[in-house]
């Protein structure tokens, strides 16, 4: 996956789409930039979040 051609390209919409996500567990995928929404969300991120991990 090449980053610096993905923020070049990605538009707005998809990038506030990014911080929204598809669930709680699960980013929104961006097909046409090779984005899965796989869900591999790390405990970390939960817990910095304040939502509880199980």
């Amino acid at each position: 996956m090449d980053i610096q051609k993905i923020i070049t390209e990605i538009v707005l919409e998809e990038k506030v789409s990014l911080c929204s996500g598809q669930s709680a567990w699960e980013t929104k995928a961006i097909e046409r930039l090779g984005i899965s929404g796989d869900g591999n969300v790390p405990a970390g991120k939960i817990r910095a979040a304040g939502l509880p991990y199980r």
